[in-house]
């Protein structure tokens, strides 16, 4: 699955050019993915865990699903 997203967000990268909203909301998706946890996803990404974390729930409010599952520190 992370491999296929990885592909799909470099297809996109290639296709749509300007950065626009819907394209950062699927860099922050695929980063996520491919790091495993938000806080080193926030870390590549270059912003703060809580930052990356706002923008995750505020995608998920918006397609109104729930994108990962949140596990306990530990």
């Amino acid at each position: 699955m992370q491999k296929f997203v990885h592909k799909l967000f470099q297809h996109f990268s290639e296709v749509v050019g300007p950065m626009d909203k819907a394209f950062m909301n699927f860099k922050y998706i695929d980063a996520i993915a491919r790091a495993g946890s938000i806080r080193r996803a926030a870390e590549a990404l270059s912003i703060t865990p809580s930052a990356l974390n706002r923008r995750l729930i505020s995608i998920e409010d918006e397609l109104e699903v729930q994108i990962f599952e949140r596990l306990p520190r530990g």
